[in-house]
């Protein structure tokens, strides 16, 4: 008879979260079908696309790399095709063994189910999830999710600065995915720093909680610190611990939504009293900017918000330099 794996001892291995003896166990029943046909056979040519679309973002995101298991896995599959080939019919034989069902809708068949979206401009980018959740993304910056967006929790990976205001459901928590960190909330607003090739990562609390962890791969243990507002959690590869930390700087004041009216008032007016309540450096590039006058009520806005609204009303532009941002005549 064959043997059942259960099917969150695969999630596990997936998340990389087995014990040594968990991974042998696996082990022991991967060597156990080594030898059955090819599931992949069963499929239909677009439910093969479709699995290959939905492996990827496993992979992507899941997978953890460098572990011995994994190594004996990737040497075993190669024997049979191409890499991706090869992981593809290693996770539908665990679902065939596993008695996972696998639905793969015909509609959806051809469409890629990742969806990535990145700043590549010098401005903030607003981008609504799904579910209601706003993600400002700073230039350089960008996000994958899968667009279905659905399952038990909501889960997006990262790279880059971004801040988020996370819409509350208890029911399905949300999770921000980097490079060496994991965030998890409820329904909060917070900044996530992790560029690509920083020695650190940073998170910081505007409102609510977050949760954030990391796993050890050498303790096989999770470590994890809950912030509350006005504190931060810092990881750093070098020590590979994550420091919880009171916030002492005003970094996320741009983000606090604000109410301000002008009647008529000069520009030159408005951008000090815009740069005193966010507690950021405004620069006008073109000086005539400043003779401008603007009639205008901000209503529980953030500073973004503010900007794209001076944009449109004046025909500006700016663009973020650092700890600064600087306002210029829109040409185009």
């Amino acid at each position: 008879m064959e043997q059942i794996i259960p099917k969150e001892l695969i999630e596990k291995y997936l998340q990389g979260k087995c014990s040594p003896e968990e991974e042998q166990k696996l082990q022991s029943w991967y060597n156990s079908f080594e030898d059955e046909p090819d599931p992949m056979a069963q499929l239909s040519e677009e439910a093969q696309n479709l699995l290959k679309e939905r492996m990827l973002i496993a992979i992507k995101e899941r997978v953890v790399n460098g572990s011995d298991f994994e190594s004996v896995i990737i040497k075993k599959l190669m024997a049979y095709a191409a890499s991706i080939a090869a992981i593809l019919l290693l996770v539908l034989t665990m679902v065939k063994y596993a008695g996972m069902p696998v639905k793969l809708p015909a509609k959806q068949a051809s469409q890629s189910l990742l969806r990535i979206v990145s700043n590549h401009s010098v401005k903030i980018k607003k981008h609504v999830l799904p579910d209601g959740t706003t993600i400002w993304l700073q230039p350089a910056s960008s996000i994958s999710y899968n667009k279905q967006f659905r399952g038990r929790l909501r889960e997006i990976s990262m790279k880059g600065d971004a801040f988020f205001d996370v819409t509350r459901n208890p029911e399905r928590p949300f999770v921000v995915h980097t490079e060496d960190i994991e965030v998890k909330v409820l329904g909060t607003s917070f900044n996530v720093k992790s560029r690509e090739g920083s020695a650190s990562s940073e998170v910081s609390v505007l409102t609510g909680k977050v949760a954030v962890a990391r796993f050890d791969e050498v303790s096989q243990r999770r470590e994890s610190v809950v912030l509350v507002p006005a504190e931060k959690a810092v990881y750093t590869a070098e020590a590979k611990v994550i420091k919880k930390e009171k916030l002492e700087d005003r970094s996320l004041d741009m983000w606090k939504k604000s109410s301000l009216t002008f009647d008529n008032v000069p520009v030159s007016r408005v951008l000090n009293t815009i740069s005193e309540r966010f507690n950021i450096s405004l620069e006008v590039v073109d000086p005539t900017i400043r003779s401008y006058s603007l009639r205008a009520d901000f209503t529980d806005v953030n500073l973004p918000s503010i900007l794209d609204i001076l944009g449109k009303s004046l025909g500006l532009t700016y663009e973020v330099k650092g700890d600064k941002i600087l306002l210029s005549r829109n040409e185009k």
